[in-house]
């Protein structure tokens, strides 16, 4: 029986075998995948209609080097020769764009005074048409060798970062040899472009004004070169989902016939199963992920092997698919580098590939960001700079590597919504490669090495700074009282606040272990302000009751009289004299003074609840002898802040209306110093001084009189007269700078009767620089706590010139936040001295952008910062140099120009 099943199936499989020997017919079952091929060596193009146009005699070119790498020029040429491992490529004068996508091939591009080391995927543009010489690194890091143009030495090495760039004159090379980045830095421009470079379709304004010619028609002509690449891989992306969406179907008998093929007898038709299986594997290889990849790569290379024995023609028709499709996803899916790796495979074999992971994953990652508009590129580099940060690097690479991530994080902070997220890692690296590079353990050059200290210093605090001054304003506003208020629906979890708190407190670390290597006074004092500022942004980031608790004075008052009346004052004569102990120059009669009920102490006038000693609630104190025989009686309530009311002297209740609370009178003296040697600011004296206006004679209490008349207590004249305004007043020191006088102040009391509010109102300013005079009038907010606080709050400034004419058209320049008086004579001159340039930038943006509006100007002292805005175009300046001027949101400069430049700027 079983003899017989065996010649059964042995003829059924005959018959199959003969059928696919004989009767399907060539091509059957085969369908070759549909697609441009790709044409090796130049050709020029156009951009018609948002589509690639192969056109003859074009300036724009490309050639293709192989499926993978190609050169664009515009008005540009070169030359290629192989020299081992390396393809070196000479460039002539002219622009290139340089795609390179293979894992594999080394390349070195020359041009005259540098080269470029090649080794991975790689796109950047170089112009070198000009006296100056541009290079863009737009997804890669890239090895630039700058050398002496005289005898080709090798003088100096750059990293360039993805979106970094470097403009430099190469007769100039000379200059550099063997220097530092700080030094290169200040040479040559190296810089970092904060933004995408196509957008939608198009090519970004910002970065056709930067980086592309001022004629228009070249600058058209070099548009298309990057179209070019973004349309080329557009259809490239298209093709490939075009053959996923294909249905190779099976053929009769197939896993048979592939099983069986040493008893087919045709060898063409064997191919043709062998083609559509490998078509099959290669739709499933586009899908896979993994070790899965690993599988049907390695089944492709069998079939491949089989085809390869059957049939060259076929063999090779099949490798060219797989070499197209290779060469598209290089540029396609770059971020799938195990597909990269599987194609390299089968066509390669087993041979070595680039290694480098966290290298093709930001190549990726910027490629997306530069050619397919992607809105961030901040969390999608966490891992490659994780990595980065965690490898080997000489000391070269180590600070081009800082100046990246410090680059990386300014950028982010200057975008309308920060990514806290990205700041916050990128910080983590930054703060710890850094500290690692700025400590110069191995620099034995002592000089050298505090050089190197002091950088790392200076560039901390100016992130720090940054950073703090970002994550204030994105969170917070302060309210009229200094205060945090959040703003809805801001949040940072507190994962990222220690994070941040963790790196920041390193970072502090460091500072304090090398401060000794640092001159500058006013570094080490914008670390002090910052820490401070970080402990109140945390605290109110991270417990927003607790910051209030211990940052808001009205809080604490609130909190106190919770406290005050949970554990009451037990009201009794005992209780009374004690606390009257606390004066001097009084005398009183123990029989004067009574317990009152709450009735009485609610309604005084009232004699019908003079009996009623229900609820004890204040004590009546009569006839009490203050100086010089003067009487006086009052109610003090113990137990609501020692509030003393009610007052009548000399019988008298028209000579002082007032009540004190005196607890509140207590602190605001000593705050003062409450020196007993000044008995003017002697708590103990406050009923000679205060209540009874001095002594006892009727002149005095007539002089009282009068001043109360104005609301002033003899506090707030004290107050005015001795500390604020006396000999060695605080606000006296300030002259000739600013000139206080007592009738530009004003003091009241806060709401919650804790703290006076100081306000200077149109002071008169006299500011000298060179030749000429500024004169001013100066309106704040003054905080004053003996000994803790002395410092004016976001202040405002008119400018005027010495004729009286406002040269900045009424509209007032506000300095941002605290400013100690001990360095306001600094500040001052600091922020004048490019005030004839900032009147002009004034005069400017009323003429360019006459909208009606006021000019909003703010200067931050802590940075020399201005930022100016009509209602269309804001400037940032710096020092003596324009940052950033903005145009209805967007930027129009990436290096910094100098303020004279602003009218030619703005044409």
């Amino acid at each position: 029986m079983k003899k017989i099943f065996s010649i059964f199936f042995s003829s059924i499989l005959i018959l199959i075998l003969i059928y696919g020997t004989f009767i399907i017919k060539a091509g059957k079952g085969y369908e070759a995948p549909i697609f441009d091929k790709i044409q090796l060596g130049d050709s020029s193009f156009d951009i018609e209609d948002g589509k690639i146009v192969s056109k003859d005699e074009q300036a724009t070119r490309v050639n293709y080097l192989n499926n993978s790498d190609r050169i664009l020029t515009y008005n540009g040429g070169f030359e290629i020769k192989e020299e081992g491992d390396n393809s070196k490529v000479n460039l002539k004068k002219g622009f290139f764009l340089v795609s390179i996508n293979s894992l594999d091939k080394k390349y070195i591009f020359n041009s005259e005074g540098f080269n470029i080391e090649v080794n991975q995927p790689s796109t950047f543009f170089i112009d070198n048409r000009n006296e100056r010489t541009n290079i863009f690194s737009i997804d890669s890091v890239l090895k630039i060798n700058f050398l002496n143009i005289t005898d080709g030495e090798n003088v100096n090495t750059a990293y360039l970062y993805p979106n970094q760039y470097v403009f430099f004159n190469p007769s100039k090379n000379f200059l550099i040899k063997n220097a530092d980045l700080l030094r290169i830095s200040q040479l040559i421009s190296l810089g970092y472009f904060s933004e995408n470079i196509i957008k939608s379709g198009k090519i970004n304004g910002t970065f056709k004004k930067i980086f592309l010619d001022k004629n228009q028609e070249d600058a058209k002509n070099q548009e298309k070169l990057f179209l070019y690449i973004y349309l080329d891989d557009l259809k490239k992306s298209k093709e490939i989902d075009n053959f996923l969406k294909k249905n190779f179907y099976s053929i009769a008998g197939e896993d048979i016939v592939v099983k069986y093929s040493f008893l087919v007898l045709n060898n063409e038709k064997k191919s043709i199963y062998l083609k559509n299986i490998i078509l099959k594997e290669l739709q499933e290889l586009l899908q896979k992920q993994g070790d899965d990849l690993k599988n049907v790569s390695e089944s492709i290379i069998q079939d491949l092997e089989k085809l390869k024995n059957l049939n060259q023609e076929h063999h090779r028709e099949m490798l060219e698919i797989i070499d197209f499709f290779s060469g598209s996803i290089n540029s396609t899916k770059r971020g799938n580098i195990d597909l990269m790796a599987s194609f390299y495979k089968i066509i390669n074999g087993e041979k070595e590939i680039f290694d480098k992971n966290e290298e093709l994953e930001i190549n990726a990652d910027f490629y997306k960001y530069n050619f397919l508009g992607n809105e961030s590129i901040y969390s999608e580099i966490k891992n490659f700079i994780e990595t980065k940060a965690k490898s080997k690097m000489d000391e070269k690479e180590l600070n081009y590597f800082i100046f990246f991530l410090n680059k990386l994080i300014i950028s982010n902070l200057l975008v309308d919504e920060t990514d806290f997220e990205g700041v916050i890692n990128i910080f983590k690296n930054y703060s710890k490669v850094g500290i690692k590079y700025y400590s110069a353990e191995k620099e034995e050059n002592q000089v050298l090495k505090n050089k190197i200290i002091e950088t790392g210093i200076v560039n901390f605090d100016n992130i720090i700074t940054r950073i703090l001054i970002k994550l204030e304003k994105d969170f917070f506003k302060r309210n009229a009282d200094g205060l945090l208020e959040q703003n809805k629906g801001k949040t940072l979890n507190k994962a990222l606040m220690s994070q941040l708190s963790s790196d920041m407190t390193n970072v502090y670390n460091f500072y304090t272990e090398k401060q000794s290597s640092l001159n500058n006074s006013e570094v080490k004092s914008s670390y002090s302000k910052n820490w401070e500022k970080f402990g109140e942004l945390r605290e109110a980031l991270v417990d927003y009751e607790k910051y209030l608790i211990n940052y808001d004075s009205k809080v604490k008052d609130l909190t106190s009289k919770e406290k005050n009346n949970e554990e009451k004052t037990e009201l009794s004569v005992e209780n009374a004299k004690k606390y009257l102990s606390k004066f001097s120059y009084i005398n009183y009669n123990d029989a004067k003074i009574e317990v009152m009920g709450e009735k009485f102490c609610e309604a005084p006038d009232k004699a019908i609840f003079r009996r009623i000693k229900k609820n004890p609630t204040c004590y009546e104190i009569s006839d009490m002898e203050v100086g010089n025989t003067t009487k006086i009686s009052f109610l003090l309530y113990p137990n609501q802040f020692h509030t003393i009311s009610n007052i009548s002297i000399g019988g008298d209740k028209n000579i002082n209306r007032g009540s004190y609370r005196l607890d509140k009178e207590e602190e605001t003296y000593k705050s003062m110093g409450n020196g007993e040697t000044d008995g003017k600011l002697y708590f103990g004296n406050f009923f000679v001084n205060v209540v009874v206006g001095g002594n006892s004679s009727q002149s005095e209490v007539k002089i009282y009189e009068n001043k109360n008349q104005n609301n002033e207590s003899s506090i707030i004249r004290t107050l005015k007269n001795t500390t604020l305004l006396g000999k060695d007043g605080t606000l006296t020191k300030l002259i000739p700078i600013l000139n206080v006088k007592y009738g530009d102040i004003s003091i009241t009391e806060t709401n919650d009767g804790k703290e006076y509010e100081i306000k200077i109102s149109n002071a008169d300013m006299k500011v000298e620089k060179g030749d000429k005079t500024y004169l001013g009038k100066f309106s704040s907010n003054y905080r004053y706590k003996s000994g803790k606080i002395n410092s004016f709050f976001n202040p405002e400034i008119n400018v005027l010139d010495e004729s009286g004419t406002d040269i900045l058209y009424g509209n007032p320049i506000k300095i941002s936040g605290f400013i100690e008086l001990s360095k306001f004579n600094s500040v001052v001159q600091k922020m004048f001295a490019n005030m004839e340039d900032i009147a002009k930038i004034v005069k400017l943006l009323l003429e360019k952008d006459n909208s009606g509006t006021k000019i909003n100007m703010i200067y931050f002292n802590g940075i020399d910062e201005f930022d100016i805005s009509s209602k269309n175009i804001k400037i940032i300046t710096k020092g003596d140099e324009i940052e950033d001027i903005i145009i209805s949101g967007k930027k129009i400069l990436e290096k910094n120009e100098k303020l004279n430049k602003i009218e030619e700027l703005l044409k």
